[in-house]
């Protein structure tokens, strides 16, 4: 019997981008939507199938057309009769803006669409009525609460708003006016020690991605490397053997890390120095890199958001905002401690691998400026993940880099960027622990703004 898919939309709009996102990534079959009366904007999918594991992997995606953005978000949950459910509601808050995960139906054969019932209407309209907040939370709680994720990206952030949020979390002057360590103060002593009695097994698994040699999509200035002596004359009893590497670390091929120097935001670095009187053409005189040369040990936990959805990777674009990374450390039991330096995986990496190289300039997950005030809250030390930290396209107008300026500049946050943490993840996973201990030593580089680095985190 033919797989049959149930699309509801309580909009025209819903069902007119449904029924174009279906149709885009499925050639040939007939797309049939009405849109229904009713008190909220959703979508919901109904799947008729005899395993819930019957889907295969998306297909690689077309270039996105900038005029849309997308809601992604599924989760199955199987009836008595063994029915795979699978959803794709929008909040009310991005209004009628909505899109199924067509990209994992329309891979199925025999695919028809027919218009919903009774039932399913009524389904819908129940998964979507307006709740109050405490509701909500609720809801996400006790039933599938990482299925629908994401802030509305349909909407900036004002540019108002945001400098409203760069003060709330902003640190200067709270170590002192010639501070130049941001958010590692509160790395102390007792943090580092801590720190130490974590690992129990005894494994080093390196956080870092290879260094490219060639230029590609992710990475078009790719480390330089050659060899200055490669052996000497033949006759020679001690050979020597010698190269050269250079590296343009900054921007989403390599592993490295941000020092504070290495943002300004209207001429204004950490701790209120403007960047105009600190930065010359040999680098930074407050804030360098240089300051963390003795290193960063401290614990790290990793919020693995691809594995509590239980997916290989979120596919892209997405915004987390703060109650999604709750929901995230409590799915992994994790707690955030001071000092903390908290990893994000979203499984780019696996995704790069398995589905090739995409432009993350135009779509990739990150956080929501929003979130920023959750990490502040539990005085984070330091911030990495498997991409930089920005969702892209951009949540805040005119703002290319709302992350970056939030982390470096407000709260003096060092960040950790293009990393790899699918070997750490899986280790976690058999663990049953996502909390480790993380070494990180940066190169001492008088004025630079940061460094190529190959973090550690021991089990």
């Amino acid at each position: 019997m033919a797989p049959k898919v149930t699309l509801a939309a309580y909009d025209l709009t819903g069902a007119v981008d449904a029924g174009v996102a279906l149709a885009e990534r499925a050639p040939g079959v007939s797309v049939s939507l009405t849109a229904a009366d009713g008190p909220s904007r959703s979508l919901v999918a109904v799947l008729n199938t005899d395993t819930r594991d019957g889907l295969p992997a998306p297909p690689p995606q077309p270039p996105p057309d900038p005029r849309r953005r997308r809601v992604d978000g599924a989760c199955g949950q199987e009836d008595g009769s063994g029915s795979a459910w699978r959803r794709a509601a929008a909040r009310p808050r991005i209004g009628a803006s909505v899109a199924v995960r067509a990209h994992e139906l329309a891979q199925l054969p025999g695919l028809t669409l027919t218009e919903p019932g009774a039932a399913d209407l009524a389904a819908a309209n129940e998964s979507a009525q307006p709740q109050s907040d405490s509701a909500s939370r609720q809801f996400s709680t006790e039933t599938c609460s990482l299925c629908h994720w994401g802030a509305d990206m349909t909407t900036l952030m004002p540019r108002e708003e945001f400098d409203g949020l760069f003060g709330a979390v902003c640190n200067w002057g709270r170590w002192g006016e010639g501070d130049e360590l941001g958010t590692l103060n509160y790395i102390g002593t007792a943090e580092v020690l801590a720190a130490c009695a974590v690992p129990r097994a005894g494994l080093r698994i390196s956080l870092s991605k290879q260094l490219d040699t060639v230029a590609g999509l992710l990475n078009d200035r790719p480390l330089v490397h050659y060899m200055t002596a490669s052996g000497g004359e033949p006759s020679a009893d001690v050979k020597v053997h010698r190269d050269f590497i250079g590296v343009d670390f900054h921007g989403r091929g390599t592993s490295h890390i941000d020092g504070l120097a290495h943002i300004a935001y209207q001429d204004q670095m950490y701790n209120g120095r403007k960047a105009s009187e600190v930065m010359t053409a040999h680098g930074s005189e407050f804030a360098s890199i240089a300051t963390a040369a003795h290193g960063i040990v401290a614990r790290g936990v990793l919020l693995d958001v691809a594995h509590a959805r239980r997916k290989a990777w979120i596919e892209p674009p997405g915004a987390l905002t703060a109650d999604e990374l709750s929901e995230v450390a409590d799915a992994l039991h994790l707690e955030i401690k001071p000092g903390d330096v908290v990893f994000l995986r979203s499984g780019a990496v696996r995704r790069s691998a398995e589905r090739g190289a995409w432009d993350v300039e135009r779509e990739s997950v990150g956080l929501h400026p929003s979130a920023m005030r959750w990490l502040a809250a539990r005085k984070v030390s330091v911030l990495g993940g498997d991409g930089h930290g920005e969702s892209r396209p951009s949540t805040v107008a005119g703002v290319n880099l709302p992350i970056h300026v939030l982390a470096l500049v407000a709260m003096g946050m060092p960040m950790l960027d293009n990393l790899d943490l699918e070997k750490l993840s899986g280790a976690c996973a058999r663990a049953r622990s996502f909390e480790f201990m993380v070494l990180i030593a940066p190169l001492a580089v008088p004025g630079g703004t940061g460094s190529p680095v190959n973090p550690i985190a021991l089990l």
